[in-house]
């Protein structure tokens, strides 16, 4: 069996050489598959000096930006595979550590045989500004009215463990579907897991501020209420289209 770990990757210079060797030393036999999205420092460069005669580190070929979403879904299409080898999915930005990444990972292998097909991380200590869990809390709540069977605590963790035979039978479904957007990538693939009946069990990790000092994505007040209601509309949507 082969486990690999997919990587949005974008502006990350000064952690993405050390993230990547943990995640190495954590998980034996990992493969590192680098979804580069157009970044703007030397986060590409700084990869390929490090790693680019290291077999177990993939990055993929360079692109403009096309957002968080498609980095992903260009990372699993990457995936050379078998239907049962494992796939991982994280943040790049060290936020969970490789140690956490390693702890959900084994927890994966460990109860897979118990019946449920993914595994995630749930950051109940949340390292983010005070806006964007405010607007985390309100995508959930619209994610609940929507969908009151998905029992997540936190459906949009960015780390997941699953089958390749899964990520990319979501995937899969996800481009069929149409969808493009960049906010909320996460909390469709659990919408569209639950639509195929399968059963996710999460666990806690400790989640950290980003080492490089940055902050993650932040949004300006005066464009809650129009993201609020565009992302409303664009579930809405695929509820329509999941029915």
């Amino acid at each position: 069996m082969s486990v690999f770990i997919v990587l949005p990757v974008y502006n990350v210079e000064s952690t993405i050489v050390s993230f990547i060797q943990e995640l190495l030393d954590e998980i034996q036999g990992l493969t590192v598959i680098c979804s580069e999205d157009g970044s703007s420092d030397e986060t590409r460069k700084i990869i390929e000096q490090h790693y680019s005669s290291v077999d177990q580190v993939i990055l993929l070929e360079p692109s403009p930006r096309k957002g968080y979403a498609l980095a992903v879904v260009d990372g699993v299409a990457a995936i050379r595979g078998q239907p049962d080898d494992v796939v991982i999915f994280s943040d790049s930005d060290a936020q969970i550590s490789a140690r956490e990444i390693s702890k959900v990972y084994r927890e994966y292998m460990e109860a897979e045989s118990v019946g449920f097909h993914i595994a995630t991380g749930c950051r109940s200590n949340r390292a983010d500004g005070h806006l964007r869990l405010l607007m985390s809390r309100m995508w959930y709540a619209l994610v609940k009215v929507l969908w009151p069977s998905i029992s997540l605590r936190d459906p949009s963790s960015p780390l997941v463990v699953t089958s390749v035979e899964i990520a990319q039978k979501i995937s899969n479904q996800w481009l069929d579907l149409g969808r493009r957007k960049i906010e909320g990538f996460w909390w469709e693939f659990q919408v569209i897991a639950v639509s195929f009946g399968l059963i996710v069990a999460e666990f806690n990790v400790v989640h950290e501020t980003r080492k490089d000092g940055r902050a993650t994505q932040v949004y300006k007040v005066r464009s809650i209420l129009g993201i609020l209601v565009r992302n409303l509309i664009d579930l809405i949507r695929l509820r329509v289209q999941l029915l």
